[in-house]
């Protein structure tokens, strides 16, 4: 499953981050388990200095979320994430002016009734097979790692597609 089904994501400039001994490495995706309270968050690290954090949690933990996520006050917002995030420092009140500014994203799960057809010649990959989260980046990495496995399938049956499949 995903890390969480509803989200908000705030970009932040790196430069106003305070690392806690941990530098923000623009090659990793950088996890944050459990920060809030029963939320997941990821950061990537976007173009132009910013990182983009996105938190949030599985629909059916709705219930144990703090209210204070919930707020339309900036401050409110920005109070709670003072006391409970804890990866790095943030710059607390501009991550609550985002916040309050954008209603809850949502993720959701695609599944296929067949991922290929020896009579259409056709082989489903990438995003089409089995999408991913937009939060995590992780599109173009299925895909690639698809093409690999496609490709050493055709390579063990010497290009013969229909035994590759």
């Amino acid at each position: 499953t995903d890390i969480f089904s509803c989200f908000k994501a705030v970009h932040v400039d790196i430069d106003k981050l305070l690392h806690k001994g941990v530098p923000i490495d623009p090659g990793l995706v950088h996890v944050f388990p459990d920060s809030p309270p029963h939320f997941n968050g990821i950061g990537l690290v976007e173009t132009g200095g910013k990182i983009n954090v996105a938190m949030g949690f599985h629909k059916n933990h709705k219930d144990k979320i703090a209210k204070e996520l919930f707020s339309t006050d900036p401050q409110v917002v920005a109070d709670y994430f003072r006391k409970t995030f804890k990866p790095f420092t943030l710059p607390y009140d501009e991550v609550g002016e985002q916040w309050v500014k954008q209603e809850w994203s949502t993720t959701g799960m695609v599944y296929c009734n067949f991922y290929h057809s020896l009579k259409m010649r056709a082989v489903i990959m990438g995003d089409a097979a089995h999408a991913t989260s937009p939060s995590i980046g992780q599109g173009m990495n299925t895909a690639l790692a698809d093409a690999v496995a496609f490709d050493r399938l055709l390579d063990e049956h010497h290009d013969d597609l229909d035994k590759a499949l």
